[in-house]
């Protein structure tokens, strides 16, 4: 995946969150990479937009499935840290049989500072004073802003 304004904005969110966190605790400002599921479909319009929140003008999803488990997606965004985490929702929610292939998105992000949710709270804003949330199970990040992810590669998962 190759789009330099989504580069260029994600350069400028780190270099931000890194002259922010850096007073406080220089691994908030770790680049990171994470990975989002979503139906074939969507995929190229990840790749050209990056991931928008719901009810973004250029999201050309209508609607959410859900209001996310610990941050609103009308309000962030989600990535899991493991790629098979993101397989339930680049599949539809079925498992992968053997031999099944599916594809997701590799991102760079900057989680920053993230606020631990410790159980899941349907819908909920961020939190003052972080750049993101945590998953009770640390197995996903919500962001805050767009611009803490971008798409690198899109990569194809097949099931053993």
């Amino acid at each position: 995946v190759t789009n330099p304004t989504l580069a260029a904005l994600f350069d400028k969110r780190l270099e931000a969150i890194s002259r922010e966190r850096s007073k406080k605790d220089a691994r908030d400002a770790r680049e990171r990479h994470a990975f989002h599921g979503a139906h074939p479909s969507k995929l190229q319009s990840i790749c050209d937009t990056g991931l928008l929140p719901f009810g973004h003008h250029l999201n050309p999803s209508p609607e959410p499935v859900d209001d996310g488990f610990f941050g609103s997606c009308r309000k962030g965004v989600y990535l899991s840290r493991y790629a098979d985490y993101t397989l339930k929702y680049a599949n539809r929610g079925v498992p992968l049989r053997a031999g099944q292939t599916c594809r997701v998105v590799l991102f760079r992000c900057v989680p920053g500072c993230s606020k631990h949710i410790e159980e899941l709270s349907v819908g909920i804003d961020p939190a003052p004073g972080f750049d993101s949330h945590s998953s009770p199970q640390f197995c996903e990040w919500f962001l805050f802003h767009p611009d803490q992810c971008c798409p690198t590669h899109i990569l194809t998962i097949e099931a053993r």
